[in-house]
C-alpha cells in the first residue's frame, strides 16, 4: 500500500486482491418481486384467481446487430427493422403491423389464448404463476 503526496492525488493504492477485499463490503441491492394478482381465464368456462411474479434472470445479455456479410459489419439498432423467418425468406414486421396484431383486452387479465412449442416463443418476459395464499 502506497500513499501519494500530490494534491488531488490518490490517497491509497491497492493490489488487485486488496482492492477486491475492500470492494467486497458493497453488495447488490436485493429487489423483492412484486405480486400481480389477477384472474386466469382458459376459454369462456374456466376462471381462477392467481398471483403472477415476473421471472428474474440474473444474467445480463447484450445484443449486437450485424449485417449478414463477410465482415459482419455492426449496425445501430435504430437502423434495423424486425422480421421473422418464413421458410428461407425473412418477412419484415413493422411497428404498425405489431400494433395491429396486439391483443385487445378490457383491462387487467391473464388469458390462455393457445399453446405453442417453446422454440416459437416471441415474448420479452416470463411470469411465474401461483395460487393466492388464502386460496
Amino acid at each position: 500500500m502506497f500513499t501519494l503526496d500530490e494534491e488531488d492525488g490518490l490517497d491509497e493504492v491497492y493490489t488487485f486482491s486488496g482492492a477486491i477485499q475492500k470492494l467486497s463490503m458493497f453488495k447488490n441491492m436485493v429487489k423483492r418481486p412484486m405480486a400481480w394478482p389477477c384472474r386466469l381465464t382458459i376459454g369462456s368456462a374456466l376462471s381462477i384467481r392467481i398471483v403472477g411474479y415476473k421471472a428474474r434472470e440474473d444474467v445480463r445479455r447484450g445484443t449486437v446487430y450485424c449485417l449478414d456479410d463477410d465482415n459482419e459489419t455492426e449496425v445501430q439498432k435504430d437502423d434495423t427493422i424486425q422480421g421473422f423467418r418464413y421458410g428461407s425468406d425473412i418477412v419484415p414486421f413493422s411497428k404498425v403491423d405489431q400494433e395491429q396484431m396486439k391483443y385487445k383486452h378490457d383491462g387487467k387479465c391473464f388469458s390462455v389464448l393457445g399453446f405453442t412449442k417453446q422454440s416459437t416463443f416471441m415474448g420479452t418476459q416470463a411470469l411465474k404463476v401461483f395460487a393466492p395464499k388464502d386460496d
